[in-house]
C-alpha cells in the first residue's frame, strides 16, 4: 500500500490548514508586528506621528494593538496619512497571539485564538476540511509531538479589514531525523477576537 509522505501527515493535521477560512512588513497595509517598548506606549513614530493604541481581547486575553500611522512624502503636496483600522489591528493581535502560541508549543494557547465552531480548509485537499476546536487541539498536539522542534516563521503579513494574510515557513525534525520544510500562505477570517474561519496553502520544499 502506497504510504503518504510525512509532510502529507503534516498538512493533514495541522490547524493552519485549518480553514473555510515578532513580525515582518513594511508598506502602508502591512504590520510591523514587533512589540513597541511598554513604557514608551506614546512614542514618536514616522516624521513625528504619534502611535494610536487600541485594546482588543483577542484569544481570551485582552491586548493593546498598536496602530502605526502610516507617512507618504507627496512632494509639495505635504504628506499623506494612512492609519489601519481596528478591524485590521484586531485581526493582527490575533494573528501575532496565535504564531506566539504555536512557537511555544502551547496547545491550549492555539486552541484559544479559534471559534468554537472554526471552519478550516486546504483548497487543494478538501478531504482535509474540518468545524471545531476538538480538531484545532487534536491536530496540534499531534503536530507538536510529531516535531518537536517545530517552529513557525511569519515571513510577511496583510490585512484587509478582518481578514489576515500571512507567508509563513514551518520547520522542524522527525524523530528519525528527517527535516520538514513548509512555505505558503494562510488567511484567517477574524471576529471578536478570535479566527472564525482559515484557508491554507501551504506547500513542502527541497
Amino acid at each position: 500500500m502506497k504510504q503518504t509522505p510525512f509532510w502529507g501527515v503534516l498538512l493533514a493535521t495541522l490547524a493552519l490548514g485549518y480553514a473555510g477560512q515578532a513580525l515582518h512588513a513594511s508598506s502602508a497595509s502591512r504590520s510591523d508586528m514587533r512589540p513597541a517598548a511598554a513604557d514608551q506606549p506614546n512614542g514618536l513614530v514616522n516624521a513625528g506621528e504619534p502611535s494610536q493604541w487600541a485594546k482588543f481581547v483577542v484569544c481570551g486575553n485582552t491586548v493593546a494593538a498598536e496602530n502605526r500611522t502610516n507617512v507618504k512624502n507627496s512632494g509639495e503636496q505635504g504628506v499623506v496619512m494612512k492609519t489601519k483600522s481596528s478591524h485590521q489591528q484586531e485581526a493582527e493581535a490575533v494573528l501575532k497571539a496565535l504564531h506566539a502560541a504555536i512557537n511555544s508549543h502551547d496547545v491550549k494557547s492555539v486552541v484559544a485564538c479559534f471559534a468554537q465552531d472554526v471552519r478550516s480548509e486546504q483548497p487543494r485537499h478538501p478531504e482535509r476540511s474540518f468545524i471545531g476546536r476538538a480538531s484545532v487541539e487534536k491536530n496540534w498536539a499531534a503536530n507538536f509531538a510529531q516535531l518537536p522542534d517545530f517552529h513557525a516563521e511569519v515571513i510577511r503579513v496583510i490585512s484587509d479589514e478582518n481578514v489576515v494574510w500571512t507567508e509563513w515557513r514551518w520547520s522542524g525534525t522527525q524523530a528519525n531525523g528527517h527535516s520538514v520544510d513548509l512555505r505558503g500562505v494562510t488567511l484567517f477570517g477574524v471576529e471578536e477576537g478570535l479566527i472564525q474561519w482559515a484557508r491554507l496553502y501551504m506547500d513542502p520544499v527541497g
